[in-house]
């Protein structure tokens, strides 16, 4: 497929099965609803980067004649990895509330949870399958209407 680069380059699954001609970028790991910018590689596959990433922001101004304006069509039943992390106060039972809220409620599933707790302050990070980033807002603002819960934020993480 040639890429257009006047154009904007929309990212959508293949029909056939085949690769699609897209990468996203594992040094910010975009989500549908991240602001993307895209980088055409030599091979002719667009690396998908959030536009405020470092990486993006030196490819921009090193490379600007390779970035492709792109966008997120819609997407049905992917689900993206991503982590937050989450602070608060420590209390009887809050473990347990955080992960049914996170399952049941929010219904998003949950890869790796990692808390704990000092001097009755908890914190950590839990790395959950979102599709997209309008799911990381409503988490977000779901899990801070927990008592105890201080802090939540989407974290950049490289995948491992």
């Amino acid at each position: 497929m040639k890429i257009d680069p006047k154009g904007t380059f929309i990212l959508k699954d293949t029909d056939d099965g085949s690769e699609p001609n897209y990468k996203l970028a594992k040094c910010c790991n975009p989500i549908p609803g991240d602001d993307i910018i895209g980088h055409r590689s030599a091979n002719d596959v667009v690396i998908i980067h959030k536009s405020r990433c470092l990486n993006a922001v030196k490819l921009v101004s090193s490379h600007g004649e390779l970035i492709v304006p792109s966008k997120w069509t819609t997407y049905k039943i992917l689900s993206f990895l991503t982590r937050v992390s989450i602070q608060g106060i420590d209390r009887f039972g809050i473990y347990n509330q955080i992960t049914a809220v996170i399952t049941t409620k929010l219904n998003v599933n949950i890869r790796t949870i990692n808390l704990a707790s000092h001097d009755g302050i908890f914190e950590g990070y839990l790395d959950l399958y979102v599709h997209n980033a309008k799911d990381i807002d409503f988490l977000v603002s779901t899990l801070l209407k927990i008592k105890g819960i201080e802090s939540v934020t989407r974290v950049e993480v490289t995948q491992e």
